[in-house]
């Protein structure tokens, strides 16, 4: 299962290709996924959050190999210390919902959606209980028995998390045939 290409085309989907746009990525990564972002819309803006220093620290010095230093504020720290002003059009959380408890995930969702414009949007892909392959039985054994790690979310569970979370128009898009790998969005109300 190689998730890059098709996290590149979710981001392409996500981002505009001109006009203003900040968005957020919470667990960068390697930034994979906002130096994409960066490189389809030269007017965006981006805040990359990553907890693990040493992955923080690669991903800042891909940002500034790739010349977008200016364009991209490279946070280490955790997202549940962190505070913004509603500023962002878009949010992402790829591949880490699980990081989070169960228990912490409406806080959590609810505080990004304050970060949010009116209007602007939420996008987290996970892998999810339920149908799939041996990735997602993997994954969910890996969840169910990892201190501090939540189990991983059912898609209705979790869309119904993020309507409690205030978000609107909330979707799920299967990505991934034969696995439950799944693209939530919803949406900041105006």
């Amino acid at each position: 299962l190689t998730l890059e290409p098709v996290l590149t085309a979710v981001t392409r989907e996500l981002v505009p290709p001109t006009g203003p746009f900040r968005f957020l990525e919470v667990g960068c990564g390697s930034g994979v996924y906002v130096r994409e972002a960066l490189r389809r819309n030269p007017e965006a803006l981006a805040t990359a959050v990553e907890r693990a220093p040493d992955v923080a620290e690669a991903a800042a010095a891909r940002i500034l190999q790739e010349g977008f230093e200016d364009r991209c504020r490279m946070v280490n720290d955790d997202i549940r210390t962190l505070s913004f002003e509603p500023e962002f059009d878009l949010i992402t959380l790829h591949n880490n919902i699980y990081y989070f408890l169960e228990k912490e995930r409406p806080e959590l969702l609810s505080r990004l959606r304050s970060w949010l414009k009116p209007g602007g949007r939420l996008a987290a892909t996970t892998v999810c209980r339920g149908e799939g392959g041996p990735f997602s039985r993997v994954l969910l054994l890996w969840s169910s028995v990892t201190a501090g790690a939540g189990i991983l979310p059912a898609p209705d569970e979790f869309s119904d998390v993020l309507s409690r979370a205030g978000f609107a128009g909330v979707r799920t898009h299967t990505l991934f045939p034969g696995e439950a790998y799944v693209l939530f969005t919803g949406e900041n109300p105006a």
